[in-house]
């Protein structure tokens, strides 16, 4: 799938681009049209138009070409819209001529909100740094200062073409109820949607709600994390092979079980609990739950694309280890090493068993991939990018699985979607970034 990216600056265009790379694709900002060499299957395209403070109409033919070159001349699947993330510029403008190149079921759907860069929509009224835009210092802008917050006024003052918001109280709804909506609207003719967001979560439901929607064609207008999302679906949902990731997760943490139920709802995924008081028994019911879980995984015919194996469930009892600790005459660290060290030889048997099954392993709690590391005798992990800040991707060196790709992950470390970025990256990664 080839992705094109209309951005009003340079820095707009990397940036952009580079989140982009981060899902598998090779990203390039052309400064000219000799594009022969950028035309593999999985490439973004990104155009600077150098067009945010040109005069209206100027910015409008800059767009205009910029938007055919990369749908005649280079087919992009996908156009999206890259915006300054405090909405200077010729956005209304520019929006409109998109849409007037287009077909007429294409809607913009324009997502100012950044969550990592502090910058947020509360019924259209768009924030930085908790201040509203008109009262920070781009009020002082000499060329285009912004002297108002509302994301709706602001674009009407730059086109006539009817617009119309959703509220956050429908974006906390879920991506259904945003989809009904945006269809609602585009029966009222409406092709400019303004969304609230505040957080990566409310962005990921907008994208969800445009992939979901069969009746229309979307053109994503955000400063890059709508975008991120909405590429992310729309490739994946037309990807040829999902790869297969075993994904051992130990941490216990509420947000780790925040992090499990998303990945449940949203991934194709077979979850099987590990009873967390059995594996840290001496006796041989620690060696017979191990057991029950490989074969659980290897006897049936489980066709889904994620395996997750966790101790993590939040129907069953937690295990008080202090009790259990003088029961075995140990400490509770050392009944802690003994679960990570038990995860780690049901993920190692998996891998051993099943050689090919699994194409990358997610391992969510330090001392559960040092276990793993420890009991496949691996020399070292190749670091090669970070998915989040302190998440790293990388592949093992030596040992039993040498080259398996793997993410590592703390159990206190991001977000509710996390988890799902997390194995998204590794089911769709190349081998070598």
């Amino acid at each position: 799938m080839r992705i094109g990216v209309i951005a009003d600056d340079l820095t707009g265009a990397n940036g952009t681009g580079v989140m982009l790379a981060k899902l598998g694709l090779d990203c390039y900002t052309a400064f000219n049209r000799e594009v022969e060499q950028t035309k593999e299957a999985k490439t973004a395209m990104c155009i600077d138009t150098d067009s945010r403070y040109a005069a209206g109409d100027e910015a409008k033919e800059k767009v205009e070409e910029a938007y055919f070159f990369l749908a005649d001349n280079w087919q992009a699947d996908i156009i999206c819209k890259r915006i300054d993330s405090t909405f200077r510029g010729n956005i209304g403008h520019e929006v409109e001529a998109l849409l007037h190149c287009a077909t007429d079921d294409l809607v913009a759907v324009i997502v100012p909100t950044y969550p990592s860069s502090n910058r947020i929509v509360i019924n259209s009224q768009l924030y930085v740094n908790n201040t509203l835009l008109h009262e920070t210092d781009v009020a002082n802008d000499p060329v285009q200062p912004m002297t108002d917050a509302n994301i709706l006024t602001i674009l009407r003052k730059q086109t006539n073409v009817s617009s119309a918001a959703i509220t956050i109280e429908t974006i906390r709804t879920g991506p259904d109820a945003i989809r009904r909506q945006m269809e609602q609207l585009r029966q009222e003719n409406v092709r400019i949607i303004v969304c609230d967001a505040v957080t990566e979560e409310d962005v990921q439901h907008i994208s969800e709600a445009m992939t979901l929607s069969s009746d229309h064609s979307f053109l994503p207008v955000d400063p890059g994390p709508l975008t991120y999302y909405y590429v992310q679906q729309r490739t994946h949902m037309r990807s040829k092979r999902a790869k297969r990731v075993l994904a051992t997760v130990g941490s216990i943490t509420s947000l780790t079980a925040k992090q499990i139920r998303y990945v449940q709802e949203h991934m194709d995924t077979e979850t099987i609990y590990v009873d967390a008081k059995e594996l840290v028994l001496t006796d041989s019911r620690s060696k017979e739950e191990k057991q029950r879980v490989v074969n659980q995984v290897l006897s049936s015919e489980i066709k889904a694309k994620v395996i997750l194996i966790t101790t993590n469930n939040e129907r069953a009892e937690r295990v008080d280890f202090s009790h259990l600790a003088k029961e075995e005459g140990c400490t509770e660290e050392v009944l802690s090493k003994r679960l990570t060290d038990g995860l780690a030889h049901i993920a190692k048997q998996l891998l051993t068993a099943s050689e090919d099954a699994f194409d990358g392993c997610y391992f969510s709690g330090g001392d559960v991939s040092a276990s793993f590391m420890k009991a496949s005798k691996a020399h070292a992990i190749k670091l090669i990018d970070e998915v989040i800040p302190i998440v790293a991707y990388g592949t093992v060196v030596g040992g039993a699985f040498n080259n398996l790709p793997v993410i590592t992950k703390g159990g206190l470390i991001g977000t509710e979607l996390t988890m799902y970025d997390c194995i998204t990256y590794l089911q769709y990664s190349e081998e070598e970034r």
